[in-house]
């Protein structure tokens, strides 16, 4: 699958939400944070997604 831009991902997930489906995130973009709004049943990062995230909290490395 190609990159989306946060917009087209919002119209999709909104979509998405008026079915009453649960999100699941498997996603690796800058600008996760931002769609947290949309409130996914379930994020699904690997190990290196994991060290992204939490690079600024002061977690060591996972590996």
């Amino acid at each position: 699958m190609g990159i989306a831009e946060l917009k087209q991902l919002a119209q999709i997930i909104n979509l998405i939400k008026c079915k009453n489906i649960k999100l699941i995130f498997d996603i690796d973009i800058p600008n996760f944070i931002d769609l947290l709004e949309f409130r996914p049943f379930l994020i699904k990062p690997n190990v290196t997604e994991l060290q992204k995230i939490f690079a600024h909290t002061g977690i060591p490395n996972f590996t």
